[in-house]
């Protein structure tokens, strides 16, 4: 049975993709087993060196090597951070562990920074939580040389939790529930062993249906209770995982100071202040725009509540870039470009590279030289400057190929430089529609329908999807005779659609049933 419950936990540890735990399961398997027979010893190892070895092999030859930084509101201790801080803080983190083991709350989905301080040995609670682990090892300790089920359970704990104190490695959030899952197996154990011990029990003469006397008894309801209650408040934090939007939003009570949980709710409201912005735009069957005056309102307000968090976090982080464009992004949305400038500006003096910080400054120009007819010329090159310094920061960057070729078409009135640049970025971005797309417009501008459809065609290979497009193109190759091309394309055209009505009655149906 044990021999099954390691193999089981070591596959867990494999799936999870953390090998280190295998080498302490291992020395926690040996030291256990020390005074045993050498076969035995082998035979619970086996499994777990079986196991590792796989587990190493693939980690480095099948996966890419993690060489991300974690930036210092995600771990401020990923630096050169002193002693003394990284000891006391990696003793608040653990003591915050075995607080929430016995007592399950708060919960949040993202730790990180400022929620989890950076702290010295004046905290009294990494003071308090260094006494509490010395004495919890050295009843380990004392325990283990009995060979003890209690010593087993403690040392389990104590070396796993380890492992995620920030002591040794840094963690990404600095804590996180998920990392004290094989801990919490060991907690577990010496919980139950203790309940066993404190009744006068021995756990192996148990049996749940056996039989029955009055200690039994109590420890069947002691274990029931405990349980219980654990049960009841994983249940009820299900609840909060229904979605990222009441995820985010529930835990933004305890997350106020936290710059990853300010910038994840900002970025879930500006979804929906995008989606809502999307639905104001209703198109009259004329080529024309109709606007949802209710969707518009509804958008400004989710961009307005987005603004606070992405201003939140930018404060409490003003070293981050992303949290400074963001800003920028929801001011630009609620009609404040003037100040959206000024926070793409700052993304950019942090981050002079920062091509989405250069593309949006350059979108923030254009629409302000729509505003300034006296200093229109000036703001369109301001634009165009942008632009170019986006493309020169990435030339993946396609959304700034996209606008700077417009923006040169409303200068010189010149087709053949917009062209020109737009199949720079297919060469750069090869898998990206969005230049042929341009073209398309262009060509057709230009009155020359042969390029605009091969173009068209060019898109079409990238997104096969787009039924208008397949009908377009059908249409196209009708009017010029070409018979298979036409029926390539209505085939296709047909199939897509026949796939997309199937797509939405399973979703009506879906709804039905909800």
């Amino acid at each position: 049975v044990c021999l099954l419950i390691y193999l089981s936990f070591a596959a867990a540890l494999f799936i999870a993709k953390k090998p280190s735990g295998f080498g302490v399961l291992g020395v926690v398997v040996f030291l256990w087993f020390a005074s045993d027979r050498f076969w035995k010893i082998a035979l619970y190892l086996s499994p777990l060196i079986f196991m590792t070895a796989i587990s190493s092999y693939l980690q480095r030859h099948g996966l890419e090597p993690d060489t991300r930084k974690y930036l210092a509101f995600e771990n401020p201790l990923s630096g050169a951070a002193e002693i003394w801080k990284l000891t006391a803080t990696s003793f608040y983190v653990i003591g915050r562990y075995l607080f929430l083991h016995f007592i399950p709350h708060p919960l949040v989905y993202y730790y990180g920074s400022f929620y989890v301080p950076d702290v010295t040995w004046a905290n009294p609670f990494a003071t308090a939580s260094i006494v509490i682990h010395c004495a919890i090892g050295l009843w380990a300790f004392v325990e283990f040389r009995k060979k003890t089920i209690v010593g087993f359970g403690l040392l389990f704990y104590l070396i796993n939790i380890a492992a995620y104190s920030n002591l040794v490695a840094r963690a990404p959030g600095i804590m996180a529930e998920r990392f004290t899952f094989a801990a919490s197996l060991g907690f577990c154990i010496v919980l139950v062993a203790f309940v066993f011990r404190f009744l006068k029990e021995d756990p192996i003469n148990f049996v749940w249906n056996g039989k029955r006397n009055d200690n039994l008894k109590k420890i069947k309801v002691i274990l029931m209770v405990i349980v219980s209650l654990f049960a009841v408040r994983s249940f009820s934090r299900n609840f909060d995982w229904k979605n990222k939007e009441v995820l985010y939003g529930g835990d933004m009570e305890y997350l106020g100071k936290s710059v990853k949980a300010n910038m994840l709710y900002g970025a879930e409201i500006s979804r929906r202040a995008f989606a809502a912005n999307f639905e104001s735009r209703i198109s009259d069957g004329k080529g024309g725009v109709r606007i949802n005056k209710e969707k518009q309102i509804e958008a400004a307000g989710l961009f307005t509540e987005a603004r606070i968090y992405y201003k939140k976090a930018a404060e409490l982080a003003p070293y981050y870039h992303t949290a400074w464009s963001n800003l920028g992004t929801a001011c630009f949305f609620v009609g404040e470009t003037k100040e959206a400038l000024a926070n793409f500006f700052k993304a950019v003096s942090i981050k002079p590279d920062y091509a989405e910080g250069w593309f949006n400054i350059g979108i923030a120009y254009n629409s302000l030289s729509s505003m300034d007819a006296g200093r229109k010329l000036i703001l369109e090159d301001s634009a165009i400057f942008a632009f170019k310094k986006s493309i020169r920061s990435d030339s993946t960057y396609v959304q700034s190929y996209e606008q700077l070729s417009k923006l040169i078409i409303q200068h010189n009135n010149d087709t053949g430089a917009p062209l020109s640049l737009l199949r720079v970025a297919t060469k750069h971005s090869p898998s990206s529609e969005i230049p042929w797309n341009n073209m398309v417009a262009i060509y057709l501008q230009a009155k020359d329908t042969a390029n605009s459809a091969a173009a068209m065609e060019q898109a079409a290979v990238l997104d096969p999807n787009n039924i208008q497009r397949l009908y377009i193109l059908a249409q196209y190759f009708k009017s010029k005779g070409n018979d298979f091309k036409y029926s390539s394309y209505m085939t296709r055209a047909t199939k897509e659609k026949r796939k997309l009505q199937e797509k939405q009655k399973k979703e009506e149906r879906k709804l039905e049933n909800d």
